[in-house]
């Protein structure tokens, strides 16, 4: 049984991964003034830890955030979200929301395919 809930999670990170590249493929993310990152919806669930075995995605969170000079902190705050949410995106222990991911493209004023790699 447990394998078989093991299955189902991997393809549905499998299936979310690929859905979300067609997204971005279909629509790029335009770079906004820093004002309009407020007006994109709150949500309270913007990351998804990943099931065990499963493919991280990788990104450039980091290197974007250290191009900018902006701590942890800062870009947590502006993308409303906690420190701790920002750690583990740069570690590679979750993955973005869409609507999170969005936020830090908006921040950073690039398309979500500039942060986040997809194999």
């Amino acid at each position: 049984m447990r394998t078989a809930k093991n299955d189902i999670l991997q393809s549905a990170n499998i299936f979310l991964k690929e859905f979300m590249i067609l997204l971005i493929k279909l629509q790029r993310v335009p770079a906004a003034p820093q004002s309009e990152i407020s007006q994109i919806p709150h949500q309270t669930n913007h990351h998804k830890k990943l099931p065990k075995g499963a493919d991280a995605v990788e990104n450039r969170i980091r290197e974007l955030r250290r191009q900018q000079k902006v701590t942890q902190d800062e870009l947590a705050k502006a993308v409303g979200v906690t420190r701790q949410t920002i750690i583990s995106l740069e570690g590679g222990k979750y993955v973005a929301s869409l609507g999170l991911a969005h936020k830090l493209a908006v921040f950073f004023g690039v398309t979500i395919e500039d942060i986040f790699i997809f194999d």
